[in-house]
């Protein structure tokens, strides 16, 4: 039976995700907001604002904000939906798969499936397993993800997992130095693409990701690692506050049209 691939929060992450399953497989993008249909054109994905929609989906991969009461929530609603066999796993940058199976009422077919940001673009995936996930629904997933020319790597569960636990803390990094005045924010992105060969500055990478996301993400690491490698940027949290978030809002480092 064809395999439809359901989407649950249609933000930057969730829409980007939709997109790269789009090319191969049937996709369901769920959101119980209103989005702007131009997003979607060229690409054949169905946009709903009703979980039930996602009945028939063999993988579900849950997408909305870094909360996890609000994810728990989610997790038990759609598995009141979605048959006993279809595969669930979380988006989450931050939070840790372990705990977020404890709202599975099967952990072994639930585990991390983390995208990199623009995620139809980016071709890495890191997939994170709990105590409980079945070897069986991980092969499933990366047999999945090489379909739509993905990488896949596996990662243990731990804070930030890979990729994250290296970024986000050099992006904070990189914020202190802006604020103690050492270098512009323009030289710091510019060292970083000439000298490291990052596409992108950090900075520039902090706007495209957003400032909130970030702080969300620093404020998960923190907590659990109570070293000061991971506290967050005075600097950054001044700009959440006064909503300078980046791209999304058209400010953050630098002002976008």
């Amino acid at each position: 039976m064809e395999r439809i691939i359901g989407i649950v929060g249609a933000g930057v992450m969730g829409m980007g995700i939709a997109k790269a399953f789009a090319a191969k497989y049937n996709v369901i993008l769920c959101d119980n907001r209103t989005i702007n249909q131009d997003l979607l054109a060229g690409f054949d994905i169905r946009f709903t604002n009703d979980l039930k929609d996602l009945a028939f989906c063999s993988l579900v991969i849950e997408a909305i904000y870094e909360d996890y009461n609000a994810k728990i929530n989610l997790y038990k609603r759609l598995q009141s939906i979605l048959k006993p066999n279809a595969i669930i796993c979380s988006n989450t940058s931050s939070l840790s798969i372990n705990d977020l199976a404890n709202g599975i009422n099967n952990p072994k077919r639930f585990f991390g499936m983390h995208f990199m940001n623009p995620a139809n673009k980016n071709n890495l995936v890191e997939l994170i397993p709990s105590d409980f996930t079945d070897k069986g629904c991980l092969d499933t997933a990366i047999e999945i993800l090489t379909s739509i020319e993905k990488n896949p790597i596996i990662a243990k569960d731990s804070p930030g997992f890979i990729v994250n636990r290296i970024l986000i803390p050099m992006i904070n990094d990189a914020i202190n130095l802006y604020e103690s005045g050492i270098a512009s924010k323009e030289d710091i992105d510019k060292a970083m693409k000439i000298a490291a060969k990052h596409p992108i500055g950090p900075l520039e990478l902090a706007d495209m990701i957003g400032l909130d996301i970030i702080l969300n993400i620093m404020n998960n690491f923190y907590a659990k690692l109570k070293t000061d490698r991971y506290k967050p940027s005075n600097l950054l949290i001044k700009m959440v506050e006064n909503n300078k978030i980046g791209k999304k809002v058209n400010e953050g480092f630098y002002i976008y049209d």
